[in-house]
């Protein structure tokens, strides 16, 4: 499981519902972005 974050990661330490997200995926959150897409799918096809 991956998290692909809309919200800028700038905010991410400073939104609660984030931060609890960031933690129940084991920090497996990444931004939504081209490069984040491919560090989650590189993650995934592990």
């Amino acid at each position: 499981l991956v998290w692909l974050n809309p919200v800028q990661e700038k905010y991410w330490d400073y939104t609660p519902s984030i931060m609890m997200l960031k933690e129940l995926t084991e920090d497996k959150m990444f931004p939504l972005t081209l490069g984040g897409l491919e560090k989650g799918m590189a993650l995934l096809s592990r």
